[in-house]
């Protein structure tokens, strides 16, 4: 595919030409750009052993949605099937203790079925600071319990020296847990410009031109999560979700789930302070007709890489980079390598975990194999909102499954 660029959609355009014309970077702290994760940039140039296999902790869920380093041990977020059944676990593991029950949100129920009585999945681990914040992709009781004034609301699990809070009465969220009013999933949670921003999919006023627009949230002082942007769209766009977020040369870039496959735009784009009445979110198009659901970001201080997948080809996945945030260009793969699962990079160099195994991508289309997937295929399997998901730690890489639970670890040589 050719470079195409970041086109805008519909009267969008004058804020995109200013993004383009735009150099800021964010000088706030914790704002840097490019990967943050602990030992990415090591690790991108290590020879690996190969995958060794830790058995899962029993009673895990059979799809590992997202994976995290924290305290000296990988958090791992075990699901069923995002936003469509019952199981939201978060477990963690050293090598020294082995497996504890950091978070159980499935609440006394049966997973795997669809009644809302647990949670439907947590779709992102992420560590801020010295805290790890964990979304909620869809809440129990289809629109929360009531704890603010909203008529609906989602949640983010807040874990810090101690770990997650206690569940409280009538098993509802811990007494820390950042309520985000208006949502019916939270997916994402970042922090950009000095605020946290999470992502999801809300209930918009009654005037507006969509009712179920995608949703950015930001944190206020009373600690909850507040609508700040709708996107821009039309009635026609149908049930819209802003997804994933990465910050890239100081701009936050946002994914969205096409649902009823009648977006015509790919990303959003924030540029400036959140909490300002003025700063906006453009919309803008990558692929030719738009659509397209975004998977995993990820960048250096140089590019910006993102995994997005196709409605139109069956849902499959495919590897885009850009130097800028404008223009990209999909990157090669190869039917032995597969689709592109996750992205980490550093220093000029991805690491790609792909259906076939782990590649690392050099200057141009250079693809290296560095590791071939385990048996019984467990990147392969595609589910709604969780592609298979790797992260760097100080003991090595490590990746999990989609099909069947699996947690691999790559450890250097």
């Amino acid at each position: 595919m050719a470079v195409v660029a970041l086109e805008p959609v519909g009267a969008w355009k004058t804020l995109v030409e200013q993004i383009a014309e735009s150099t800021k970077v964010s000088a706030l702290p914790g704002e840097d750009d490019g990967s943050s994760e602990e030992g990415t940039a090591s690790l991108v140039h290590a020879p690996l052993v190969p995958w060794q296999t830790i058995a899962p902790p029993p009673g895990a869920h059979p799809l590992v949605c997202d994976l995290a380093w924290f305290q000296d041990a990988v958090w791992v977020s075990f699901g069923n099937k995002t936003i469509s059944t019952d199981g939201a676990r978060i477990y963690s593991w050293n090598p020294t203790r082995g497996w504890t029950l950091e978070f159980d949100w499935d609440r006394g129920g049966r997973a795997g079925i669809t009644h809302e009585q647990g949670g439907q999945g947590i779709s992102r681990l992420r560590v801020i600071g010295d805290t790890l914040f964990a979304t909620d992709a869809d809440a129990p009781n289809f629109s929360g319990f009531g704890i603010s004034d909203a008529p609906l609301e989602g949640y983010v699990f807040v874990a810090g020296r101690e770990g997650f809070g206690p569940l409280l009465a009538g098993d509802r969220p811990p007494a820390d847990t950042l309520i985000v009013p208006m949502a019916f999933h939270v997916f994402d949670i970042t922090r950009y410009m000095g605020r946290l921003v999470a992502s999801g999919g809300t209930l918009a006023p009654q005037n507006a031109k969509s009712r179920y627009p995608g949703g950015l949230f930001v944190n206020t002082e009373s600690g909850q999560l507040w609508p700040r942007f709708f996107p821009g769209m039309d009635s026609k766009s149908g049930v819209v979700r802003a997804t994933f977020l990465h910050r890239f040369r100081g701009r936050l870039y946002v994914g969205f789930q096409n649902n009823e496959r009648r977006m015509g735009w790919d990303l959003g784009v924030v540029d400036g302070d959140p909490r300002l009445a003025d700063t906006d979110l453009v919309l803008g198009r990558v692929t030719a007709l738009g659509g397209w659901k975004t998977r995993h970001f990820a960048s250096d201080a140089k590019t910006l890489y993102w995994i997005a997948s196709d409605h139109r080809r069956r849902g499959k996945s495919f590897l885009f980079r850009s130097a800028d945030g404008r223009s990209f260009s999909e990157v090669p793969l190869g039917e032995s390598v597969g689709e592109p699962q996750d992205v980490l990079a550093a220093d000029g160099i991805a690491l790609v975990l792909a259906n076939g195994g782990l590649y690392r991508l050099e200057t141009g289309n250079a693809l290296t194999k560095l590791l071939s997937a385990p048996r019984g295929r467990p990147f392969a399997r595609r589910d709604g909102f969780c592609s298979a998901a790797m992260t760097p730690t100080p003991l090595g890489l490590f990746a999990g499954s989609t099909n069947g639970s699996g947690i691999y670890l790559a450890a250097p040589k």
